[in-house]
């Protein structure tokens, strides 16, 4: 193989990517010079074109201008394999990002989300025949809620009440 061969299969170095991408860790969002950047694969994620036909995964070039290194696995903590904020973003061993997309896809059917501007989770409920949505910005504290809700209806009854966190917790 010639050296620009080898060239074209080997990640773009930190300086590259710099030159190359801007990231705003509030959105999740890369830019380059001519704007927004990116776009959904077949399995959800969000990928990129970099010169020479190599393509990136998005929350991989995230990872790697926040913290100048490539990430070994990158984990997405509410399980939504487009949403690259900074605050939403793990690195992790194979073996527990392995585990984290089972329970993902297990929990996926029970708590909503994400929907609106910010992104939210919801866990809805019925509390005394009064229906509830209680919102949550991260899709595990969305998780927790809902397990510690069926859990407190399962030991206590339809009467079960939860203590449901304050809104500076959840959103």
């Amino acid at each position: 193989m010639h050296s620009q061969q080898i060239r074209k299969l080997e990640l773009p170095t930190m300086l590259e990517l710099c030159r190359k991408f801007a990231y705003d860790p509030a959105t999740g969002q890369l830019y380059t010079k001519r704007g927004p950047v990116g776009a959904l694969d077949a399995a959800g994620y969000v990928v990129l074109q970099y010169p020479g036909k190599i393509i990136l995964k998005a929350h991989r070039v995230a990872f790697a201008l926040m913290c100048g290194c490539w990430p070994d696995t990158v984990n997405h903590i509410n399980g939504d394999r487009a949403d690259n904020r900074w605050q939403n973003l793990e690195t992790v061993s194979q073996q527990k990002n392995r585990a984290l997309a089972r329970c993902n896809a297990l929990a996926h059917q029970m708590v909503r989300g994400p929907f609106g501007h910010n992104r939210s989770y919801v866990v809805s409920c019925r509390f005394s025949s009064v229906e509830r949505a209680v919102h949550f910005t991260l899709w595990r504290d969305a998780l927790a809620f809902e397990q510690r809700l069926r859990a407190g209806l399962l030991a206590h009854g339809p009467d079960f009440v939860p203590d449901i966190p304050p809104k500076s917790e959840r959103i």
